[in-house]
């Protein structure tokens, strides 16, 4: 890509936007893990984690009252799981 000088950054096509999507990748990457970190870390578990324990309860209330019904029945079965693994890994 250094042989094409500017060139080779502006072009629309073929290896040069492959190199200029690689690079905006990583600090994508880079920005949502720090912003993942954050929310968890600081956001959610400030304080001892309520916030996420009142969500959670909303979340198993809602799956409990609704296992039934068959609009959403295909549903239900699988966020009560991953309900109670986010709640045991976080808590």
């Amino acid at each position: 890509v250094q042989i094409f000088v500017v060139h080779g950054f502006i072009a629309e096509h073929g290896m040069e936007q492959n190199v200029r999507d690689s690079r905006i990748s990583m600090l994508y990457e880079g920005t949502t893990g720090v912003q993942a970190l954050d929310l968890l870390g600081r956001k959610v578990l400030m304080t001892q984690g309520e916030a996420l324990k009142g969500f959670t309860k909303i979340v198993h209330k809602f799956c409990q009252a609704n296992e039934a019904n068959e609009a959403v029945k295909e549903f239900v079965a699988p966020l009560a799981q991953l309900n109670k693994e986010w709640g045991d890994l976080t808590m």
